[in-house]
């Protein structure tokens, strides 16, 4: 490794180089929509993205077990 070239490059893409927050809600948005339930507002489904997918899924759709 010491010929000035990287083997790996690796991203975690959890917002701190891209902020994939207004995809996640729009996606839990149409989700809900889907299912004919009221879509949650944009700003706390913003605050809940850290929580990853489950999270996501846990606050717009509330009646359903969701586990790892």
């Amino acid at each position: 490794m010491g010929d000035g070239y990287f083997d790996a490059v690796l991203f975690d893409l959890d917002g701190t180089l891209v902020d994939t927050a207004p995809d996640m809600v729009a996606v839990l948005q149409a989700m809900q929509l889907a299912n004919d339930l009221e879509p949650v507002e944009y700003e706390y489904g913003r605050s809940q993205v850290s929580n990853g997918a489950i999270g996501l899924l846990s606050i717009g759709f509330p009646g359903i077990e969701i586990s790892y």
